[in-house]
């Protein structure tokens, strides 16, 4: 009977039982092991959320593992990292749903788990899980939240008999943290976005599942008469369930897609990056030329922007690079991802990233453009158009092709390009039909709704067809107009080296951001003053000008001169837009009218139309 005693308190002679109550050796072996292994899976639940957060599988795996456990426990400043940039990034609860739900749970039995250790195993035990959310989830103000929750729930000065009190007066810290962190007004790893409920739903769940956790814990806990081995089955349910729902309704394409887009998408801060060279070389130079004896502070501060200049070239070779192997890889992994069309606009885009030489030769700033489409983008944008036809990024791949087939004087090709698209994508088109499934990319079987997978790729849909019926317009004024010599950078050659090249060539061969855009555009009205394009050019060099007086000038110049031609309609549009932009919106108004009167087929009457419907609600009378 003693050693039954020694063995096993009762309640009454200690209120207060745990696990380490039993003190026989069999007792105190399970107990320990089954400490082990909720720990191995409270570890394993820590790596999955650092996978959610960085596509990382562990910490050491992550190259900006120290940068992220920086900016996380960066309390002020720019670029600290709080909770909420868990909901937005890389999986924002925004796009996504279904990550309220499982953002919930994970974080409802990341907080709740640590203060079950403790009631139950007491309060010590309990600091080696705050350590794995700290180290292996890289969440240290959470932790640190926790292991207070911890203490006031298994601290021998405020511990209660009534152990679920104990819980929820742990808790109340978790709360305090909560709310504290919805409060942070922006996002540093995702654009900036205007919280809505949903931001507020993943805190309101954890803390009712936290509740409803540690209650079934602890009632487990009472129903085995605190023995070992009352939190490892609740932890392995709690650690199956987000893991789970995660694969069945998300997937992990979801997550390495948005992790490839934030890389090299375009708003992406890390590749294809603008800069100022000039604010950049100063600061180098200024550091140079304190070593310096006898060279000027000029000609350093111009030898470092000229390198920084290099290294920007050089960058963008690495970028794109990484940026086609990126997406390549990703192609490969995931044969039937909803994303494999985003991805394969972001290579093709990658591909025709360059830097624009205006905004390096006269400002030293490094701008990169990615509107015009090169010829190592061809079979990208090819693949895009062929394998997912009806997705919206088949249409910028196609205005993309139709650019290189006017390029290379395929006129034909591009016309049947351009048709293809407004039939595909225009509402107004007859031919247009619903959106099917991409060729090779089912969708997930899920009971979520989730937005369309293009819908941060900043595609404007409705600017791609305009386009697209603009070429169309162009090429139908154009199309049996003769080839011409002209070289094709758009300089006139002596005779013996002139090329044969169709004005819709020429003009597809320009690049607007060239310093000599608007000479090679005269060279194109010179070399072809029959063809149906002069309009056209003149309403480009006239848009050119550096202030809106000699724009209207100039534009109102052209609609005398090729008054009739179908071109003149591009003109009015122009002269119409830079009166408005002068404030003149009564002129403006009549320009819009004469343009929809005169050319009420063009694809400009329809614009013109609609903004002549603004025009007169802002001048209406209020």
């Amino acid at each position: 009977m003693a050693q039954r005693l020694e063995t096993y308190r009762r309640p009454r002679e200690q209120p207060w039982m745990d696990v380490w109550t039993r003190t026989a050796p069999k007792y105190r072996r399970r107990a320990v092991l089954l400490l082990i292994i909720t720990s191995v899976l409270f570890a394993g639940l820590c790596v999955f959320a650092f996978w959610l957060r960085t596509g990382a599988y562990t910490p050491w795996e992550a190259s900006n593992y120290g940068e992220l456990m920086r900016k996380s426990f960066n309390p002020t400043g720019p670029d600290q990292v709080t909770l909420v940039d868990f909901l937005l990034f890389p999986i924002s609860v925004e796009e996504v749903p279904v990550q309220i739900v499982i953002m919930g749970l994970l974080l409802a039995t990341l907080a709740s788990v640590p203060i079950l250790v403790g009631i139950l195993y007491r309060f010590p035990a309990s600091l080696i899980f705050c350590a794995m959310i700290a180290g292996l989830a890289a969440m240290q103000w959470f932790a640190a939240t926790i292991a207070l929750g911890c203490y006031l729930a298994s601290g021998r000065p405020l511990r209660m008999e009534f152990r679920y009190a104990s819980a929820i007066l742990g808790l109340v810290p978790i709360v305090v943290y909560f709310v504290m962190a919805t409060r942070q007004p922006r996002s540093v790893y995702s654009p900036v976005t205007p919280y809505g409920f949903k931001l507020y739903l993943p805190w309101v769940l954890a803390v009712l599942g936290s509740c409803a956790i540690c209650g079934i814990g602890l009632g487990l806990a009472r129903a085995i008469n605190y023995r070992p081995g009352g939190i490892a089955p609740v932890l392995a349910v709690l650690f199956a369930v987000p893991v789970v729902l995660f694969h069945a309704q998300v997937g992990r394409d979801e997550l390495e897609y948005r992790l490839l887009e934030h890389r090299f998408g375009p708003s992406s801060r890390t590749a294809f990056r603008n800069r100022d060279l000039r604010q950049e070389a100063t600061k180098r130079a200024e550091r140079l030329w304190k070593r310096s004896k006898t060279q000027p502070f000029a000609d350093i501060l111009q030898e470092c922007v000229a390198k920084l200049a290099n290294d920007a070239f050089s960058d963008l070779a690495i970028d794109r690079s990484n940026a086609v192997a990126a997406c390549d890889e990703f192609m490969d992994c995931f044969p039937q991802s909803r994303y494999r069309p985003c991805v394969q606009y972001i290579k093709g885009r990658a591909l025709d990233q360059r830097i624009n030489p205006t905004a390096l030769a006269e400002s030293d700033r490094v701008e990169h453009t990615s509107d015009m489409p090169s010829e190592q983008s061809r079979e990208a944008w090819q693949a895009l158009a062929t394998h997912y036809p009806r997705e919206v990024p088949a249409a910028v791949a196609l205005n993309r092709l139709t650019t290189l087939a006017l390029r290379e004087g395929n006129i034909a090709e591009a016309d049947t390009l351009s048709r293809t698209l407004i039939e595909r994508f225009d509402p107004q088109s007859s031919a247009t039909q619903p959106a099917a499934p991409a060729a090779g990319a089912r969708p997930r079987a899920t009971t979520v709704l989730r937005q369309e997978p293009w819908s941060t790729l900043g595609i404007d849909l409705d600017a791609e067809v305009q386009r697209a019926r603009r070429e169309r317009e162009v090429i139908a004024t154009c199309r049996d107009e003769l080839p011409t010599p002209f070289d094709a950078s758009g300089l006139r050659l002596t005779p013996d080296l002139r090329m044969m090249i169709h004005p819709l060539a020429a003009l597809a061969s320009l690049d607007m951001h060239h310093p000599k855009y608007a000479e090679n555009l005269r060279a194109i009205a010179a070399a072809y003053p029959w063809s149906g394009l002069q309009p056209i050019v003149s309403a480009q060099l006239a848009i050119l000008e550096p202030s809106t007086g000699q724009q209207i000038e100039r534009l109102e110049i052209a609609e005398k001169t090729f008054s009739g031609m179908p071109g003149c309609a591009e003109v009015l549009m122009r002269h119409a837009e830079a009166l408005k932009e002068a404030s003149r919106f009564r002129d403006a108004a009549r320009v819009y009218t004469r343009l929809t009167e005169t050319y009420p087929l063009s694809c400009w009457a329809g614009e013109a139309h609609e903004r002549l419907v603004l025009l007169s609600m802002l001048s209406a009378p209020g």
